[in-house]
């Protein structure tokens, strides 16, 4: 059986999966959405049922926040303390929204 599926081994952060209504919940369905840590670009937007941008090893590298946020990003969706440190990524961070575990939310700053 794949590792995934185990659900003593899932092979991502099981928060997702204990704390799934919580983090759906905190933010609008059809906002768009910067999530991570997530290596397949694929399982937290899954769990979280968002669109948006993914990021991995505690760095959006394949965009910008300003891009995200001009794109229309409203919210991110993190359990990277590193990453919510970032000198390109704190300013764009407005109110802690939820913390479910290790994951936060957060609404990103209005323009």
């Amino acid at each position: 059986m794949e590792i995934r599926w185990r659900p003593d081994r899932l092979g991502f952060n099981p928060d997702l999966l204990q704390y799934q209504s919580e983090l759906q919940a905190a933010t609008d369905k059809h906002a768009l959405c910067i999530i991570g840590n997530d290596i397949s670009r694929h399982i937290f937007p899954y769990y979280l049922d968002r669109k948006g941008w993914t990021f991995h090893n505690d760095h959006p590298t394949t965009f910008s926040m300003a891009e995200a946020k001009n794109a229309g990003a409203q919210y991110q969706y993190s359990d990277s303390r590193i990453q919510e440190a970032l000198p390109g990524v704190e300013p764009y961070l407005d109110k802690l929204i939820l913390e479910a575990g290790t994951i936060r939310v957060y609404s990103l700053q209005k323009q």
